[in-house]
């Protein structure tokens, strides 16, 4: 079930209700919502859940808790700063790129918004259990074309190694799996794994697989239809001991309890659970559960079909991971892993590319997400530095002593002032050869006079808080010895990685290199800035980026035979985001009034039983889930029903939620767990949704086909219509 938290801002718009009080000083429906729960981003309401209810309810509960810690916060003034802050999600800022993401992490709901660390009940016991995100530390690698895919080119890509990258729920207390299924339906075993609720009818006693429902119940009265999984279903007749049904046109006889495969319709399967029949009656029905399947089995190493796998194991890109074999508390899990690595950009029904700036690596339902969310420095950022060879026409004069005619030499040249020389500022730089292996450095001051430098060993090319220095020979042979050449560049930055290139300055034919053509040995590059690990880039036709993030545009076209080249620079040395986050997780900046925020925690305890909330309605702003037969609070609110008004209230497939202004409380009840939980889910999404007025109908085919709109039957006591009562006559 999606579950999206929209933008700061719009979550803050609906949640702040100036002037308003406990006890509602103000008209308000549920387009004010989460008002009066959330007053100046403060949550003061309880939340209510009946002692008798099933474990759905709260679940339910969790998710409207979870929507409305999102809602919990206020605005703080700031600074100029530019950070990011991430409520609900983890982020891992200044990755290195081709080198270890990070340490291995496991995340919980401390973590991560909507994961879930909660309890269901099992063969009368409780059972605790709670979701985790395991990433290893080999999960992700920032890449480009220096240690990559040549098609990387000049971007960062990240690529995973899929058996890193894992969901686990764990159940906190052991659970005897000899017993699920092994009696009635109280024996099944019931947990929401990644959004979606599962029911377990049966666990394997060799392999701990087990099978868990697929399909979706519901109740329809003869005549009626639904559409499930694209197919249009019919009860078309109603009788004693058995059904008629139809699915896109065929029809089936269904005797009660039984089950039938419609062949023509994709081999959709209905069971016939239960039969509504009194002679001569209008309203007959049943319930029926309907689905591509009844029942889904996992296992582990095989496709998670569950979620929409396909069955084939090599194109599925989620297995699962399962270990109930166990018999101590907290080792037991379910799970799912991640099947495919992504090492290049191919795709295919067996491959998957590797994620570009901006892309994620999804869980089903987009449950939680790893994305590639950000670089130090974007594309569009990056500044171009061209080096040029001059032969015998460089003329410098500081009109001091020194000068410099027909000299040979280096040119450094950008649109900004990025290169410092004795501390000076400054857009060109000269490099003259003067005989020696030391070489002249000279730079333009900005106003146009040419000095010669007598202290700076090399040019730095400035790049924030680094820095890339280019060296010159004297000091590059000391650090790597070229057989062939002797005039050997430096591009280094504080040993990263270094880019080597050659100037033939005897040359009157003006190219790098000794040859008027791309030589291997004439450009090469080296991860770890010294003679170790060097590779010659002088023939790649591709973009090449290294470590840094520096930028060689096709070497193989540039160099060697023109008289310039051109490196492309990044403002700061290149390093990646890794964002983790679910479908309520919120990004904005920090360190300004546009979006920073406090998280204001929802205090312990503000989940509470139906027992120890009498008193409370009135006085405590209330979200009551659950119907009157399973929580006293929602019988209290609706006037104490009877069995007969109760019935008259709900209708399967249907649920409701609505807002008690003068009680400070909203009911969020359905005909049965699975749509008082569909409910819940509505409300949890309000902003989705757009709820209005006092009251709405949540119609719940499915958990993951929900629907609003204006209330059909009657919602309180004195709703319901009373039976006339007959004239006496004498």
């Amino acid at each position: 079930m999606k579950k999206t938290i929209k933008k700061m801002s719009a979550i803050l718009a609906g949640a702040t209700m100036i002037g308003a009080t406990v006890l509602g000083a103000m008209a308000y429906d549920l387009s004010s919502y989460p008002s009066p729960f959330v007053t100046d981003g403060v949550f003061n309401g309880k939340l209510v859940v009946g002692e008798m209810a099933k474990p759905s309810d709260m679940l339910g509960v969790t998710d409207i808790a979870a929507s409305l810690q999102a809602a919990s916060k206020t605005a703080v003034a700031g600074g100029s700063g530019v950070s990011t802050t991430v409520t609900g999600g983890k982020d891992y800022d200044e990755i290195v790129l081709n080198g270890a993401w990070g340490s291995a992490v496991n995340l919980t709901d401390t973590k991560l918004s909507g994961f879930k660390d909660t309890t269901t009940r099992f063969n009368d016991d409780d059972i605790d259990y709670h979701e985790q995100l395991e990433l290893g530390a080999t999960a992700f690698e920032f890449q480009t074309s220096s240690d990559g895919e040549k098609d990387f080119a000049n971007q960062v890509y990240a690529i995973t190694d899929a058996s890193a990258i894992e969901y686990r729920l764990y159940f906190d207390d052991y659970v005897n799996t000899s017993l699920v299924g092994s009696g009635t339906g109280e024996d099944y075993l019931e947990f929401a794994l990644l959004g979606r609720q599962l029911t377990v009818t049966g666990v394997d006693a060799d392999d701990y697989g087990f099978t868990v429902e697929a399909s979706s119940e519901h109740f329809l009265k003869q005549g009626q239809e639904v559409e499930v999984a694209g197919k249009t279903v019919t009860l078309e007749r109603v009788g004693e001991t058995s059904v008629i049904v139809v699915v896109d046109g065929q029809r089936k006889v269904i005797a009660s309890t039984g089950s039938a495969t419609f062949d023509e319709a994709d081999d959709f399967e209905v069971e016939v659970e239960s039969i509504f029949y009194e002679q001569g009656a209008t309203d007959n029905g049943a319930n029926l559960k309907l689905g591509d399947s009844l029942t889904e089995s996992a296992q582990s190493g095989q496709p998670a079909e569950l979620f929409g796998e396909p069955d084939k194991t090599t194109e599925a890109d989620w297995l699962w991971s399962i270990d109930l074999s166990s018999e101590t508390a907290g080792e037991q899990y379910v799970g799912i892993v991640n099947n495919i690595d992504r090492t290049d950009l191919d795709s295919s029904e067996k491959e998957r590319p590797a994620l570009a700036l901006g892309e994620e690596l999804s869980f089903p339902n987009n449950y939680v997400s790893m994305q590639f969310y950000a670089l130090e420095t974007a594309y569009d950022d990056y500044q171009t530095v061209t080096l040029e060879y001059v032969y015998q026409s460089i003329d410098l004069d500081d009109d001091n002593t020194m000068t410099v005619s027909d000299g040979s030499g280096l040119i450094l040249s950008a649109d900004e002032q990025i290169f410092e020389v004795d501390g000076i500022e400054t857009d060109t730089v000269y490099i003259v050869d003067n005989g020696a292996a030391a070489y002249e450095v000279w730079y333009d001051d900005g106003s146009d006079e040419v000095n010669a430098s007598t202290t700076s060993a090399v040019v730095t090319i400035k790049v924030d808080d680094d820095s890339i220095t280019l060296e010159r020979p004297a000091v590059v042979d000391s650090l790597i010895n070229f057989t062939d050449f002797t005039k050997a560049f430096n591009l280094t930055n504080g040993g990263v990685d270094a880019v080597y290139f050659f100037v033939e300055t005897d040359n009157s034919d003006e190219h790098f290199g000794l040859l008027d053509e791309d030589e291997a040995g004439e450009l090469q590059y080296s991860s770890t800035g010294l003679q170790g690990g060097v590779a010659d880039i002088g023939t790649k036709d591709y973009d090449y980026m290294t470590d840094f993030g520096v930028i060689i545009p096709e070497p193989k076209s540039q160099f060697g035979s023109g008289s310039s080249f051109e490196i492309m620079v990044p403002t700061n040395q290149q390093k990646a985001t890794l964002l983790v986050k679910t479908s309520t997780t919120s990004v904005g900046p920090s360190g300004d009034d546009s979006g920073a925020y406090t998280i204001n925690p929802i205090p312990v305890g503000a989940t509470i039983l139906d027992k120890d909330a009498e008193g409370l309605v009135g006085t405590t702003p209330l979200v009551v889930v659950g119907g009157p037969f399973v929580n006293t609070i929602s019988a209290e609110l609706m006037g104490n029903p009877t069995t007969e008004d109760i019935n008259a209230m709900f209708e399967p497939g249907l649920a409701k939620i609505k807002l008690y202004a003068d009680k400070n409380a909203i009911l969020v009840a359905g005909y049965n767990a699975q749509d008082t939980l569909g409910a819940a889910y509505v409300l949890a999404d309000y902003v989705d949704y757009a709820l209005t007025g006092s009251e709405v109908e949540v119609v719940v085919p499915s958990l993951q086909s929900l629907s609003v709109r204006t209330p059909t039957l009657p919602s309180d006591k004195a709703d319901v219509p009373v039976a006339p009562v007959e004239p006496q006559t004498e």
